[in-house]
């Protein structure tokens, strides 16, 4: 039989099980979204950023100085990138038709499905969109400047000195967006990363959700222990008390035999006592 000390300690190890959160050494990989369109999406948008922030640096270069060699290896390095960036988008678009056909294989397939294809097919207009608008920012430094050469040509000495305002630096009361870091397209990184933050959100919804059938299980167990000790309690009591009734019997026994052991040595004396007055008075 158990002790009450093996009995709370194995309740303990109980409770220690279901507080800690289990490994979970079988999940996979595979179960995060992970695929090769993702991770090919992922590096687009990345190059996108990249592109914009160099288009926004080789601005500030035209500004020093149009007909630097800097200039002229910035916008080398910025077509060459949104180049390679169009290839990876064509890439993007393949692996996309790719699903579709495979999907459309199947002889039933599920809403989800098509809504998931739809998804990433609008993913891959967007991505071509971002593209298109890099290469006509990538074009716009260019073509103004084409534009103000021709209206240098067709203005007249007369207005040029007549100190016309400074289009390219308006005074306005409000803050200008970024033409190169701001855009009006979406983003089209963000619609997985929302559906991945929506399911680590129910993954952590799961999980607290066993974390508190874990306490309620823990807070009953709690309460039985504490009933169990209570009546224990009781039970060392008792136990105590009827010790300490044994150990007055006892002890009552001793003084008993004592006092009748005293008492039987008293009648041997007398006894010794008789026979040697007897032997006395024979003599």
């Amino acid at each position: 039989m158990a002790t009450p000390y093996e009995i709370s300690k194995n309740k303990l190890k109980f409770i220690y099980d279901q507080c800690v959160p289990k490994e979970e050494s079988n999940k996979k990989d595979s179960e995060v979204v992970n695929d090769e369109f993702t991770i090919l999406k992922k590096k687009i948008h990345q190059d996108l950023m990249e592109v914009r922030k160099a288009l926004k640096e080789r601005e500030k270069l035209f500004i020093e100085n149009e007909n630097s060699s800097e200039t002229a290896e910035a916008s080398y390095h910025i077509r060459c990138s949104i180049k390679s960036v169009r290839e990876n988008a064509n890439t993007l678009k393949e692996l996309a038709n790719k699903a579709e056909k495979k999907m459309l294989k199947k002889r039933k397939p599920t809403p989800e499905e098509k809504q998931f294809i739809e998804k990433r097919k609008d993913i891959v207009s967007l991505v071509f969109k971002h593209i298109e608008e890099c290469e006509m920012l990538e074009k716009k430094r260019f073509s103004d400047k084409a534009a103000n050469d021709r209206k240098k040509l067709l203005s007249s000495p007369a207005r040029e000195t007549s100190g016309t305002p400074n289009f390219s630096s308006p005074t306005s009361p409000f803050q200008e967006k970024d033409p190169y870091m701001d855009t009006e397209l979406d983003d089209f990184d963000i619609e997985e990363d929302l559906i991945q933050i929506k399911k680590t959100n129910q993954e952590i919804d799961q999980q607290l959700d066993e974390i508190s059938e874990g306490v309620k299980i823990v807070k009953q167990i709690a309460i039985g222990i504490n009933d169990e000790l209570e009546k224990q309690e009781v039970i060392i009591d008792r136990v105590e008390e009827k010790v300490d009734i044994a150990a007055a019997h006892i002890e009552t026994l001793n003084t008993k035999m004592k006092n009748v052991v005293l008492k039987s040595m008293k009648g041997e004396k007398y006894m010794l006592n008789a026979i040697l007055a007897m032997i006395v008075v024979t003599v």
